[in-house]
């Protein structure tokens, strides 16, 4: 058991690193459009706009579809997991960052197929290919961690975790903030991960949600920026 546990543990940290080629590290998730239309001055306004971010628009409605496609693959319910997949794309109003799901979630199934013979990761990874799924990036991410052992909220967390590393990541590129005051940042959010990812964990897929005016006009203002060093 210790092995199975310390197995999926390793995968976790594989999931959340930077250095799994999904291009996510391409993606600002609208922290660039902020930042141009001075939103955001400091690290102070940076923190608040993460804490929107995660608890308004990822958690309730990526964090829930991570767990529910996470506990769906478990029964080898793809339908269910397609179900997910299609009801979280809907939820995307902006092109960009839905579009930015769809490609790091079909890079994500590309990076771990390979080395997995899980039924349920294989079939979801088929129906992604052949178009009947969008391949959105928590549903991907809920699939992959349970087929290497992980359990749903460990597999939230991991999403959350990473999600907010990216924007963190982002903004040093971004703004006058320095690794050591985004680490803090990153310190401050552990309870409220660990909260959200609870709250994502316990509510029914038909009950995702996102709300994020300011968040989507940014989203919707970047693709017109005459200048972009990310993609979204």
């Amino acid at each position: 058991m210790a092995d199975a546990r310390d197995a999926a543990f390793l995968a976790g940290l594989q999931l959340a690193d930077a250095f799994l080629p999904t291009g996510a590290y391409t993606l600002s998730q609208g922290l660039e459009s902020m930042v141009q239309l001075g939103w955001l001055r400091g690290s102070a306004d940076l923190e608040a706009a993460l804490d929107a971010y995660l608890g308004e628009q990822l958690a309730p409605a990526d964090g829930v579809a991570v767990a529910s496609a996470h506990r769906a693959s478990a029964c080898e319910a793809v339908d269910e997991v397609m179900a997910i997949d299609r009801y979280l794309t809907a939820l995307k109003l902006s092109r960009e960052p839905r579009e930015g799901s769809r490609r790091t979630g079909r890079n994500l199934l590309l990076a771990v197929t390979g080395t997995s013979d899980d039924r349920a990761l294989k079939a979801y990874a088929d129906s992604v290919t052949s178009e009947r799924a969008p391949g959105n990036y928590a549903v991907a991410l809920g699939v992959a961690a349970r087929a290497q052992g992980m359990l749903a909220r460990e597999a939230t967390l991991v999403f959350l975790y990473a999600s907010a590393v990216g924007m963190l990541g982002a903004a040093l590129r971004l703004m006058r903030l320095d690794h050591l005051a985004a680490q803090a940042i990153l310190v401050r959010l552990r309870p409220r991960l660990t909260a959200l990812a609870e709250s994502s964990e316990s509510r029914p897929w038909q009950t995702m949600r996102s709300f994020g005016p300011q968040l989507e006009i940014a989203a919707m203002a970047h693709e017109r920026a005459r200048v972009r060093l990310f993609t979204s």
